[in-house]
């Protein structure tokens, strides 16, 4: 009988400092501000001639035109970087991360279809989303000004799909004139096998929705989507009236959704192995395990009012692409208020 109870009291006590030790090292407001963030791009500076907007310094040669084929054949079809020496600034209080999702199934060649900048303020329990259209104009150094979801398929053939993420993380970088700390990238099979490794998600539907592929109605209000329904919403452009920049919206409505799922009461046993699946099926991050726990745990503290989400501000117009040599829609950035958005987020 002694040795048993002197059994549970070790269990207990065990317990209780894994709990303290999760608590001291893990909690966000340690975790994400005693450590130095990794730094994957920084800004680069041109004095060449382009557009006001600062373009990608990811250099690509058209030899033989392989890669603007290769970008062709993605009209006609309609491994992880490593991070440099890791910051050393101590009262860095903020920290970005880019989730790339590419329009392939498997390895494929891909274009990056959405593109999120995540700026995070651990302290404050805040965080932005900057959602980047994925017909963008920005210069690629070797190329000219084209679209920024080109720049992956550009680096994919250039370096792999290590060399394509390393050109979008680039490319945002140089757009938005912010540092990249981390990043998380995935395909349709990954995202779909995502949702559906969390049981689904419920998403606010904002409005009637018909999904252009499958010719379904998403009826307005709360509707509980799987893995394939949730792709197909996130991806719908066509039947909304703001075109790529309400899907953009939704791309944010359902991140909500799935931080909300995974950080119910019931599932907080459960998120430990959540996330192993998360990493599964994330297709490159440099997130470690202790970085996603802490990223979970500071956004079940974030209240949905404290995540907005803003999107590059520009204007539409029709140019040439050098790369497939024809006129093409463009979202030209506004370079004036996208400086001021930089120097909010700078402040933050």
């Amino acid at each position: 009988m002694f040795n048993r109870l002197r059994g549970l009291l070790v269990f207990i006590v065990l317990g209780l400092g894994l709990i303290y030790w999760m608590i001291w090292t893990l909690h966000p407001d340690k975790h994400f501000t005693a450590k130095a963030f990794p730094l994957l791009a920084v800004p680069t500076s041109y004095t060449a001639n382009h557009l006001p907007n600062d373009g990608s310094s990811y250099t690509f040669q058209l030899k033989h035109q392989n890669y603007a084929q290769l970008l062709v054949n993605t009209y006609m079809d309609t491994s992880a970087p490593t991070s440099s020496s890791p910051t050393s600034d101590p009262d860095l209080k903020s920290f970005n991360a880019l989730l790339i999702g590419v329009d392939a199934l498997g390895n494929e060649n891909s274009r990056s279809d959405v593109i999120l900048l995540v700026h995070v303020i651990p302290s404050a329990h805040k965080a932005v989303i900057i959602s980047v259209p994925r017909d963008t104009q920005v210069h690629i150094a070797g190329i000219g000004n084209t679209k920024i979801n080109h720049s992956h398929i550009l680096g994919q053939a250039h370096g792999g799909s290590k060399g394509g993420t390393e050109a979008v993380i680039q490319a945002v970088s140089d757009l938005l004139q912010l540092p990249i700390h981390y990043y998380a990238k995935t395909n349709f099979t990954g995202f779909e096998h995502l949702i559906d490794a969390v049981g689904g998600v419920d998403v606010d539907v904002p409005h009637n929705m018909l999904i252009s592929d499958s010719r379904i109605l998403l009826r307005a209000g709360t509707q509980h989507l799987d893995g394939k329904q949730a792709l197909s919403f996130v991806r719908e452009r066509y039947s909304l009236e703001d075109g790529d920049f309400g899907r953009q919206v939704d791309q944010t409505l359902l991140i909500k959704a799935v931080v909300h799922k995974m950080l119910q009461p019931e599932h907080l046993s459960e998120l430990p192995g959540l996330l192993a699946k998360v990493k599964d099926e994330v297709v490159e991050t440099n997130f470690t395990d202790s970085d996603l726990i802490s990223l979970a745990w500071l956004f079940k503290e974030i209240e949905r009012d404290q995540i907005s989400h803003i999107r590059v501000p520009g204007h539409p117009g029709m140019e040439r692409d050098p790369l497939v040599g024809m006129p093409l829609w463009y979202w030209i950035p506004d370079s004036q208020q996208i400086r001021e958005i930089t120097r909010k987020l700078s402040q933050s």
